[in-house]
């Protein structure tokens, strides 16, 4: 393998990396039970579009809720839109924020590292619920491009907004068969948010290891 360039940017898996997505679940879960159709839904609905590029992706997810669910598209879509803008979105906060993700994003800026948010999904308003709405030079998602994660595009994109080849970014994210076969596709390096531990208040310590080359990136 050719030896890997240094690191000149990072990019951030949203749901599940920034923030548990599981703790939210539970904080949720007595307004989750009655959408709890629409949920198993949506997400046999992403399962079944990943690897796949569509030309309107999210027209596509809400095809897939609508056959599961028994209902039109245009209700499916109403229903995602209520459940995230209504129930979700709006029970997040930034005392939700995974320990040591504030300090890694403070150690990137205070070393002029561009930083961008490379999610499945919109990420916007989950960015200013938490908080964290700023500092981010991009804030991608990948169902907008048409292709969500293990697919490239979303990395690729975001090492272009960032000024960097892919093989100078750093995605930072939770899962190895998305966002750590993504990067692998996109040619960029990753990290898992959770250590050994299953901890992410190890992350700074361990991205600051990346950046001065005292470690070597994780292989998805």
């Amino acid at each position: 393998m050719p030896p890997a360039l240094p690191i000149r940017a990072v990019s951030f898996d949203l749901d599940g990396t920034l923030y548990a997505t599981g703790a939210h679940k539970l904080r949720l879960l007595p307004h989750l039970l009655p959408q709890l159709a629409l949920i198993r839904a949506w997400s046999a609905a992403v399962r079944a579009l990943r690897g796949q590029r569509a030309d309107d992706l999210s027209r596509e997810v809400a095809a897939g809720i609508a056959r599961r669910l028994g209902v039109g598209e245009d209700e499916a879509a109403a229903r995602l839109w209520f459940f995230l803008d209504k129930t979700w979105i709006p029970a997040l906060r930034p005392a939700h924020v995974l320990p040591g993700l504030g300090d890694a994003l403070a150690l990137l800026d205070a070393r002029g590292l561009p930083r961008a948010v490379a999610s499945d999904h919109a990420a916007e308003a989950k960015l200013a619920a938490l908080g964290l709405g700023g500092g981010w030079r991009a804030v991608l998602a990948a169902e907008a491009l048409g292709a969500l994660k293990p697919l490239p595009d979303v990395l690729q994109a975001a090492a272009a907004a960032l000024g960097c080849p892919p093989g100078a970014l750093l995605h930072v994210g939770d899962r190895a068969d998305t966002d750590g076969d993504a990067a692998r596709a996109a040619g960029a390096r990753y990290l898992c948010v959770l250590d050994e531990r299953g901890s992410t208040a190890s992350l700074p310590a361990r991205l600051a290891a990346l950046l001065d080359g005292r470690a070597v990136e994780e292989r998805p």
